[in-house]
């Protein structure tokens, strides 16, 4: 399958949640049974032709980046003036993801664009993603942000090589990933700190309730990697 990848790395914080794709075991594993292109800039970009070319020859699409509700962002933007200039996928443009497996890891995108994607004439195969924010911190415990963006980075990771060697459809990828978050939570408040305070009901519920907004829509029975 050809893969397309884009992984935002101007971002402070989009670098170290998706920390996984700079993984040379990862990229190796990904790429022993498919041809993977990476788009990960350090600096803000326009998108050119041959980007898009790129998204067009591929089979599945993949975003590591921040979102909105109508949007799939190249990076973070300060002044709604700016978002246009911001925006890598939007209404405008989404027809570029006709037919594809479309994966956007990203903040609260499934919840208008993932529906257009799949629901009009642009009927991407599936979309997976977040209805909500993907919740780094509880504001409350200043460690807390270290163990999420490990916590997703390993989710991440595991689920897409998971998925990669068992045919999984979208769905049970979805199954997977939100199972996933969880668990790798749960096992960094335990065995990589001392602050127990971490598993409190606060913090839980928020890291929960970002992973209970994934979603898979449209053809959620086909397979995310074939």
């Amino acid at each position: 399958m050809k893969i397309f990848i884009y992984w935002n790395r101007i971002d402070n914080d989009s670098k170290k949640i998706y920390k996984f794709l700079k993984k040379d075991s990862f990229r190796e594993e990904l790429e022993s049974k498919n041809e993977v292109y990476y788009h990960e800039p350090y600096i803000s970009f326009q998108i050119d032709k041959s980007i898009l070319e790129k998204i067009a020859s591929s089979d599945v699409v993949m975003f590591f980046t921040h979102g909105e509700e109508d949007a799939i962002l190249k990076s973070k933007y300060i002044q709604q003036d700016q978002k246009k200039n911001f925006s890598f996928i939007d209404f405008e443009n989404a027809s570029i993801l006709a037919k594809k497996k479309v994966i956007a890891i990203c903040c609260d995108s499934a919840k208008a664009l993932g529906r257009y994607c799949v629901d009009t004439d642009i009927k991407s195969d599936f979309y997976i993603g977040f209805q909500d924010g993907i919740i780094y911190d509880d504001g409350a415990h200043k460690n807390v942000r270290g163990l999420i963006y490990d916590s997703y980075s390993d989710a991440f990771e595991k689920t897409i090589l998971l998925s990669l060697h068992s045919k999984c459809n979208a769905q049970q990828f979805v199954q997977y990933l939100i199972k996933s978050i969880n668990d790798m939570m749960t096992n960094k408040i335990l065995n990589e700190t001392d602050d127990r305070t971490l598993g409190s009901l606060g913090t839980i519920t928020f890291h929960r309730q970002s992973a209970a907004s994934l979603i898979a829509l449209g053809n959620v029975c086909s397979p995310v990697f074939c």
